[in-house]
């Protein structure tokens, strides 16, 4: 029988034999019929052959059908089965009930043939319509992705080359004219990404990390992103995180710059003039409308966020403020033609904020009265993360006084907050005449400025009277003069060796990038005591050997060069087969393992090479894979086939040597400063060879290293390096006896941490944390 002539099949559960023999006279000519007279029996037929309908008896014994049907909901393989309850009871309460549970319908006997021949047929043309829209969705996934690929390659030679040459020496009109150029790719890259995301998002095939992150660095990551551009508008660009909200949280980080670059970059395309501020708080049910209120209001176990960013742009009309969120859609007809864009922006952030627990609206007053775009997210804080933070915030600058020049309200309120958790004394100007009086009061009061923070572009502030000012001062001068700046003017300001300016900032400034210099001027580095700086400078420990496998000659020039600029060698071979011959004939550091290669692709490469098909010693060479594809299954199939990271295409130099010191140097991979989107593989819980250890030895071994991991997180944040790496030596030493892989492996990851000459504290806790959790899964099993 061909499939189209097959029949549909329906489950009928009942356990009165003479309900089924009427439904069988009814159905049995025109669908194919199952039968099971109680619930647990109905469980398994749909576990062996899953019908496309199920006729549901309400009231059986020992499971009735309610139960049933919250099962079968319960499970993604059942979900979508359409269910429609046949009951002798005309029950309103049971109908909501069963619609609540799952059920599509109900029919109430007597049964009416007619009634019950119109609803099966209904229900299951519905479901076969949405079996053909998901078909069609996952076909045309497979479009965009192949599409994807097509345009991220030579995309990839196009930014790659761009970012070398712009560190070359040009004159001012070629740096422009690349510029542009890196700009535009820049821009088709985001358009690509919007495409494909707006494509898993419909397939429902978009999955989130969980990884610690640092809340701050994100929020001041997106600002930086899109700082210099609010910055050429002439707009104040203002991030403000709430004192009492945890600095480190669990989730992804990435998804969430994502939605706050989206944002702050619509804030900046529709203003004209004003300000842009970003504000994050603890979630109040008081200060949000109802209906969000009530979205959160069971939630208190977790921490939950509330985002805003507020501009003084053009406003939304009240009648477009639903309709922005939609798909391919803008506040009117004229604005993509005005603006630009695709209108998949604001589709895919507020999808992305349902996905981590929360939800996105708008509040505006009308046309030409700015906007004000909110979104929560759930997290979880990483409590002993946040220990460290403090620990490095109360370490920082403790002692110093500071005095902050800044004309914008707010803008001085979060730096004066930012310095005084920080341990400093901090004052506040917004007027370039107050600046003298201010200085002298302190200086006779005791108490002298030892370093001014002063904005550049206050009003009546130009480069000739700020000079003037700061020599007018005379002893009574701060030693340290740090000018706060606008992006665009950063390279435009020779006459700060005039001013005997220490460093110039960008606006909105980095917390970490602040403290640091501040404390360099103040001849400290406490911060560098308790570890050193979060962002990784990415200083590889030797200069390494790379063979870079790639079918596409630019792209293996694009390698070498960046690794050249780096003092890295390299070999370049052209496919899978050239790649087995060189490792036979030498050792790598690393291989760069380009997937979709003709005869020998990289995924075969890979799985020979772990085979030992290019020796021994190769077997462990860590490979790098750099793909255009860049959905989640193609990542998944680079690290199952035995590849190490994965770095999609395309990438700036930056993110390229990231990619690889992430992989040798950095050993983890939840990196949270890391730039580009890399994958590391860990190892399973437990190696496949030995058999899984017996209830003696496991209720043994968790007892051992549940006392070896308590405290171990304070003995770290106390500074005891070594008490944390004889614990661990234990740890590993109990991981190997049962063999429990990945406990062994971050075990070791902490441990090299530890032994650094400046150990990075940071890092250390991270690898503890990951440690616990690993220790929660392997205790579930």
């Amino acid at each position: 029988m061909m499939e189209a002539d097959k029949k549909q099949s329906i489950l009928i559960v009942d356990d009165v034999p003479g309900n089924i023999r009427v439904l069988v006279e009814i159905l049995g000519e025109e669908y194919e019929l199952l039968v099971a007279t109680n619930g647990a029996d109905a469980l398994k037929v749909v576990a062996e052959s899953p019908p496309d309908l199920i006729l549901l008896d309400i009231v059986m014994p020992e499971m009735d059908g309610t139960e049933v049907c919250r099962r079968l909901h319960a499970k993604e393989a059942t979900r979508s089965i359409p269910v429609i309850f046949i009951t002798a009871k005309n029950d309103m309460d049971d109908e909501v009930q069963g619609l609540s549970m799952g059920a599509v319908d109900f029919i109430t006997r007597p049964i009416n043939p007619m009634v019950v021949r119109a609803r099966v047929k209904t229900h299951l043309e519905l479901c076969q319509k949405r079996v053909q829209a998901m078909e069609a969705t996952r076909a045309k996934s497979v479009f965009l992705a192949n599409m994807s690929h097509e345009i991220r390659t030579p995309l990839n030679a196009i930014i790659g080359m761009t970012d070398l040459a712009l560190t070359t020496p040009l004159n001012q009109e070629q740096r422009q004219y690349l510029e542009i150029v890196m700009n535009s790719g820049q821009s088709l890259l985001a358009l690509i990404n919007d495409i494909l995301d707006f494509s898993k998002i419909e397939a429902n095939r978009l999955d989130l990390e969980e990884i610690p992150y640092s809340l701050v660095e994100v929020v001041e990551g997106a600002c930086e992103t899109v700082g210099v551009r609010a910055h050429q508008n002439s707009l104040t660009l203002i991030h403000d995180i709430a004192d009492e909200l945890p600095h480190w949280l669990r989730g992804d980080p990435s998804r969430l710059r994502q939605i706050l670059v989206n944002l702050l970059a619509n804030a900046i395309k529709f203003t004209r003039q004003g300000e842009i501020v970003l504000q994050v708080a603890p979630f109040r049910s008081k200060e949000v409308p109802e209906d969000i209120a009530l979205h959160h209001g069971g939630d208190h176990s977790r921490q939950i966020l509330h985002f805003s960013i507020r501009d003084t742009g053009i406003g939304i009309p009240l009648d477009r403020q639903q309709a922005i969120f939609e798909s391919f859609s803008q506040a009117d007809r004229t604005t993509s033609r005005k603006f630009g864009g695709t209108g998949l922006g604001l589709t895919i952030s507020r999808n992305l904020a349902r996905l981590m627990g929360g939800t996105m609206w708008v509040e505006s007053e009308g046309e030409g009265l700015g906007s004000t775009f909110h979104f929560t997210i759930v997290g979880m804080p990483a409590s002993q993360l946040d220990m460290v933070e403090r620990l490095v915030l109360e370490r920082g600058l403790a002692g110093l006084r500071i005095l902050v020049v800044e004309e914008h309200p707010l803008a001085a309120s979060v730096l004066a907050r930012m310095l005084n958790r920080c341990g400093a004394t901090v004052a506040t100007v917004s007027e370039a005449q107050r600046i003298g009086t201010t200085l002298h009061a302190a200086h006779k009061a005791g108490e002298p400025f030892q370093i001014m923070l002063q904005s550049c572009h206050m009003p009546g502030m130009a480069e000739q009277k700020l000079h003037e000012d700061v020599a007018a001062l005379g002893e009574l001068a701060p030693k340290v003069l740090i000018l706060l700046n606008t992006g665009y003017r950063r390279y435009d300001m020779p006459w700060c060796a005039r001013l005997d300016v220490y460093q110039s900032l960008i606006k909105p400034v980095r917390r970490e990038e602040l403290v640091r210099i501040i404390q360099s001027a103040a001849g400290r580095n406490q911060t560098a005591d308790v570890g050193q700086e979060l962002r990784p400078t990415w200083v590889f420990s030797k200069p390494i050997k790379a063979l870079v496998v790639d079918d596409t000659q630019f792209h293996r020039d694009l390698a070498q060069r960046i690794l050249d600029k780096a003092g890295h060698q390299s070999v370049l071979v052209a496919d899978g087969h050239q790649a087995l011959e060189a490792l036979r004939r030498e050792r790598f550091d690393i291989v760069l393992m380009d997937v979709q290669m003709p005869e020998l692709d990289g995924l075969q490469t890979t799985r020979m090479i772990r085979q030992g098909a290019a020796g021994v010693e190769a077997t462990t060479v860590p490979i790098l894979a750099i793909t255009a594809n860049a959905i989640v299954e193609d990542r998944q199939r680079c690290l199952d086939a035995g590849m190490d990271a994965f770095l999609a295409k395309p990438f700036l130099m930056r993110q390229f040597i990231a990619g690889i010191w992430n992989l040798l140097e950095g050993a983890s991979s939840t990196e949270k400063s890391n730039p580009a989107p890399v994958m590391v593989r860990e190892q399973p819980l437990f190696a496949e060879d030995k058999p899984l250890p017996t209830e003696a030895h496991r209720s043994q071994f968790f007892q051992k290293t549940r006392t070896l991991l308590n405290g171990i997180g304070e003995v770290a944040g106390a500074g005891n390096l070594q008490g944390v790496e004889a614990r661990l030596q234990d740890i590993r030493q109990l991981a190997i006896q049962i063999g429990a892989l990945r406990m062994q492996q971050l075990c070791l990851r902490v441990m090299i941490f530890c032994r650094n000459d400046r150990p990075d504290l940071v890092k250390i806790m991270e690898g503890i944390v990951q440690l616990q959790n690993c220790h929660k899964e392997m205790e579930v099993l």
